[in-house]
């Protein structure tokens, strides 16, 4: 959601440059992609605005780059506009199709996209969908089968609430508690909201008997049709379909395919936000792709400057599908009133209503992106290393993925998982609560239950870190990465907490 350049880091980082490709050898042709903007009211694909406010959308929420390497010379400089503009074109029409917050018109047609499914819960109607939206619906219906619900398809309703309190807590002033805990911790806390969300699962279809015959596929006539679902005998009145989880990695691999085929020779690579990213093939002067891996604790830091961006990078030669999924770009952590800190975010446990707390962050190499996107959402749901590889080699049984490789990231002290804790803070009051600098320069050891939050200073401290990251990795994978040394990268004055380890 919040990525800029196809040098970056964000969940990952694919290290390329045109300097760094020797472009000046002209032994190949290279085309560069980006995505681009949807607008209301410009523009062949137009979206009918929720509010006066709502004047352009972005694509998949992020920003999407590629390139293509072909030999010199294949295309003149009108096919490169040509292609350049399919490809945003694609990207506007694939997410469209997906969106479920707008209706969309296509050369002044509207067009059948997932909202309009979403409308037509238990009405009866069979709705007639382009193929891209057909096979992103029945492919997540099964997988969230397939994964025992821990991906799930019917999350809408509540992926709204966990947006709509990630983004308050990223721009609403915090109470007086709040405000210390962030301070004190550095990273962000935010009121709970448990049993709203709580109160919301308990009408999602989550077991075989709920989701038998919810959704009913026409292969023959490409038509859809969302019938009620019923609890207890009552009808939940309204359930959404979300293909966030799933919908980035589609359009990779769609939009792969259909250029590999389109343009002989090519070679191509695409940047789906830096957590979805696909390779045809290698790069033109056969040296491998560099890939840095985000250290999940420079991700949640408010302050990020006692933490090194990246500690674990990966050497890749050739064609590589990967996804990536971590909590640490939309979260807030709340307190439970006695010594841990839970965490929410924007991945959630359909069973619970609540974000996990165990992997900080997950990779897998398959062979398609859209698959891999899945396996990665429903991985972040489990709670233990080992229920993570059950399920990993589960999926792989079903969908043949011989060549499957992973990752999985977990805070470990002691051999044992690690959550912060209020323990954690050197210097609590009597309240068991922060102690906190206000900014007339006195020092606050009361419950902030009568203080202001305007008066806290906004200094960030440095809470006590005593835990490892752990990089658990098969071992396909583990024969490619390297822990991060080099000094314009990871400054030697921060603390390293990478350590990779082989699974077993």
């Amino acid at each position: 959601m919040k990525k800029v350049s196809l040098v970056i880091f964000s969940y990952l980082s694919v290290l390329l440059s045109s300097c760094t490709l020797r472009q000046s050898s002209l032994s190949y042709q290279e085309i560069k992609l980006s995505s681009s903007f949807i607008y209301s009211e410009s523009g062949r694909l137009r979206f009918v605005p929720n509010s006066v406010d709502d004047i352009l959308l972005t694509p998949f929420n992020t920003v999407i780059n590629g390139v293509i390497y072909l030999p010199a010379n294949t295309l003149n400089s009108d096919e490169v506009k040509s292609v350049q503009e399919e490809f945003q074109f694609l990207l506007q029409y694939y997410y469209a199709l997906t969106d479920r917050h707008h209706e969309y018109f296509l050369d002044g047609q509207k067009i059948n996209n997932l909202k309009v499914i979403n409308d037509s819960y238990g009405t009866g109607q069979e709705i007639k969908v382009d193929d891209f939206l057909y096979q992103a619906i029945k492919c997540s219906f099964e997988f969230t089968i397939n994964s025992s619900s821990l991906f799930n398809i019917f999350i809408g309703t509540l992926n709204d609430l966990y947006e709509e309190n990630i983004e308050k807590a990223q721009t609403e002033e915090q109470s007086s508690l709040n405000k210390a805990l962030t301070l004190a911790n550095n990273v962000l806390f935010y009121d709970d909201i448990s049993q709203e969300a709580v109160s919301i699962v308990t009408a999602l279809p989550t077991t075989e008997t709920d989701l038998n015959d919810l959704l009913i596929f026409n292969d023959e006539n490409q038509t859809i049709k969302f019938n009620s679902l019923y609890k207890d005998g009552l009808k939940v009145d309204k359930l959404s379909i979300s293909l966030s989880g799933m919908a980035k990695g589609l359009a990779t691999e769609v939009l792969s395919d259909y250029f590999s085929q389109e343009i002989p020779n090519a070679n191509i690579f695409i940047d789906s936000g830096s957590s979805s990213v696909k390779a045809t093939g290698g790069r033109p002067d056969d040296r491998p792709w560099k890939i840095a891996y985000m250290n999940p604790l420079y991700g949640e830091a408010i302050d990020k400057s006692q933490f090194n961006r990246a500690e674990v990078a990966f050497d890749i030669r050739g064609t590589f599908t990967m996804s990536t999924s971590g909590y640490y770009q939309n979260y807030f952590y709340v307190y439970d009133g006695d010594d841990e800190y839970h965490r929410r975010s924007h991945i959630i446990d359909p069973h619970t209503g609540l974000s996990v707390n165990y992997i900080d962050q997950v990779t897998v190499f398959l062979d398609d992106a859209m698959l891999a996107d899945m396996y990665t959402t429903a991985l972040m749901n489990t709670s233990s290393v080992n229920e993570a590889l059950d399920l990993f080699a589960k999926l792989n049984d079903i969908y043949h993925q011989d060549q499957a490789e992973i990752i999985l990231c977990v805070k470990e002290k002691e051999d044992l998982f690690y959550t912060y804790h209020m323990s954690d803070l050197d210097r609590l009051s009597e309240h068991r609560l922060p102690i906190t600098k206000l900014t007339d320069g006195s020092v606050y050891d009361g419950d902030y239950s009568t203080i202001s939050s305007s008066l806290i200073d906004s200094s960030i401290s440095v809470p006590k870190r005593d835990f490892n990251l752990i990089y658990y990795m098969s071992s396909g994978i583990k024969d490619k990465s390297s822990l991060i040394t080099d000094e314009t990268i990871v400054s030697s004055n921060k603390k390293r907490y990478a350590i990779i380890e082989e699974m077993v």
